[in-house]
């Protein structure tokens, strides 16, 4: 099974709930496949809690159980980074990223990864 994430056109972003702040698509999908693996930034217990948390959440949909790694390779994964480069997201926020090679998500803490 292969899960292809689309920019879709129109009005379809206008459902995303929480609505996103900005949102900038581009051409081409994000493909999810068996050897994708969830890298984390850091060997930070919380990291490790929510990634664990986000394999699971995908089972069921992918039929993938995707392993947790540190510091590994970012192409075909998705990529959960603590980054101090957006404090204005505050405790809470976090940016999505998507692009053809990678999903990544970013926040200044962990509260961020978790709720995004």
């Amino acid at each position: 099974m292969t899960i292809s994430i689309h920019a879709a056109s129109g009005n379809a972003f206008e459902y995303l709930i929480p609505r996103p702040a900005s949102i900038s698509p581009i051409s081409g999908w994000f493909t999810l496949n068996a050897n994708a693996a969830i890298t984390l930034s850091s060997d930070l217990p919380a990291l490790h809690a929510i990634g664990h948390y986000l394999s699971s959440l995908l089972k069921p949909a992918t039929g993938y159980q995707l392993p947790i790694t540190s510091n590994g390779a970012h192409l075909g994964n998705i990529v959960l980074e603590l980054s101090q480069s957006d404090l204005t997201l505050g405790t809470e926020g976090y940016q999505l990223t998507i692009s053809t090679e990678t999903v990544l998500l970013s926040a200044p803490q962990p509260a961020g990864l978790a709720i995004g």
